[in-house]
């Protein structure tokens, strides 16, 4: 390097720069989703979406920010609304069966041994919908609407199976309704269900035995 020079040498070494791009999310967690098997899923969307919400978790609206500014991509906020609703409608249960086939992979027979359910809050800064309803917070938000989340999940706390809730909708209402959907998809006769007092109430115990679960 001619250090006489280098002002200039500098300049010619930036000015020669085209972009420039940080690529630590596709080295470790863009890997991960890839060896998982989430990368058989079409669309263009998932991928950042997913990415983003690991390392910039923040408003649907930042992040087409996110994009444009770090990775060039540019997409209407509209696009992101539009693609959500057909995740949830056309491709959940293609997420979950790609979920559980990896899970199966890792834990073998021990998979069904036990699994485990709990619930969620998830609050909005919205008006009430048919989805999103006033109801007890866990996030102490009781002045908005919600929705509930139910995980399914197994030993060592790999996502299973999950389903979203009216806002309104009592946490122990939820349990059978993923468990039943869960063992009709892959036709298990007997489950080991672990959850809270909150969620085993008498009636659910009495349902889950009666079907030969524990």
């Amino acid at each position: 390097m001619d250090f006489d020079n280098a002002q200039n040498q500098a300049e010619a070494l930036f000015d020669s720069i085209e972009a420039v791009e940080p690529v630590g999310a596709d080295l470790l967690p863009g890997k991960l989703f890839d060896e998982i098997g989430f990368n058989v899923i079409a669309s263009p969307l998932l991928k950042p979406l997913v990415l983003s919400r690991i390392i910039y978790p923040t408003s649907k609206l930042k992040i087409t920010d996110y994009w444009q500014q770090y990775h060039g991509i540019e997409v209407k906020i509209d696009e992101v609304y539009r693609y959500l609703d057909k995740l949830h409608e056309k491709e959940k249960h293609r997420i979950e069966q790609i979920s559980f086939q990896h899970t199966q992979r890792i834990m073998g027979s021990e998979l069904l041994q036990m699994v485990f359910y709990d619930v969620t809050t998830i609050y909005f800064e919205a008006e009430e919908d048919d989805l999103r309803k006033t109801g007890f917070s866990k996030d102490g938000k009781t002045q908005h609407p919600q929705m509930v989340l139910g995980l399914l999940v197994s030993r060592g706390g790999y996502p299973l199976a999950y389903d979203i809730f009216e806002g309104n909708k009592y946490e122990g209402d939820t349990l059978l309704p993923v468990i039943n959907s869960f063992k009709a998809r892959y036709g298990f006769e007997q489950i080991t269900i672990i959850a809270d007092a909150g969620l085993m109430s008498k009636a659910n115990i009495e349902e889950l035995e009666k079907n030969k679960h524990h």
